[in-house]
């Protein structure tokens, strides 16, 4: 039976689930070379989420101190 024919159905055997950590295996050996430039790429985006989740944070401490003397002030 041909693949784009309509009464064709995938095998149900679980050959395939042996072979998922051979494959991955596989794919992590491609990036071996590039540990060092993913590693680097992994700190900017943990960084940026930190600075994000920051964010409100120091804005609300800020507000809470630049009201408080602007209304002192006046």
């Amino acid at each position: 039976m041909r693949h784009d024919d309509p009464l064709w159905k995938p095998p149900t055997d679980d050959s395939g689930a042996a072979e998922e950590p051979r494959q991955l295996r596989r794919i992590l050996r491609l990036f071996r070379p590039y540990r060092a430039r993913l590693a680097v790429v992994g700190l900017l985006v943990a960084a940026a989420s930190l600075v994000s989740v920051a964010t409100p944070f120091l804005l609300k401490e800020i507000l809470d101190t630049a009201i408080p003397e602007a209304a002192r002030a006046c």
